[in-house]
């Protein structure tokens, strides 16, 4: 993943918050994200190599000027919201969820490729 897809990368979780990306779920996803969200959520930083929906993953060209302002519009946007930004009840993984758990879930997914990049 080169930067620019990883700028895209990282609207994708945020998009499915927003209600803009639909993931279908199912009764296992669902079982084992109940298992592993406490761990995740309590977890300092994501691990290297974590589990990656196969629909947030990009391999196509992006302009990075572009795809990094929307980026930053959604996480302003998600900031200045707040809980009026979430538009799913579930989280297709991890049930659900409230602001505080998606804020610190987008946050360390966030950080991990910021720092994945030196950034």
């Amino acid at each position: 993943m080169n930067v620019q897809q990883m700028l895209s990368h990282c609207q994708a979780p945020i998009d499915l918050a927003f209600g803009d990306l639909k993931l279908k779920s199912n009764i296992l996803f669902l079982l084992l994200g109940r298992i592993f969200k406490k761990k995740i959520l309590a977890a300092p930083m994501f691990k290297k190599n974590s589990m990656t929906e196969p629909s947030f993953v990009r391999t196509g060209d992006y302009d990075f000027e572009k795809t990094k302002a929307e980026l930053l519009s959604k996480v302003r946007r998600f900031a200045s919201e707040g809980t009026a930004s979430i538009k799913i009840e579930k989280h297709p993984f991890f049930g659900k969820m409230t602001y505080e758990e998606w804020d610190n879930l987008h946050w360390k997914h966030l950080n991990h490729h910021l720092k994945q990049f030196g950034v």
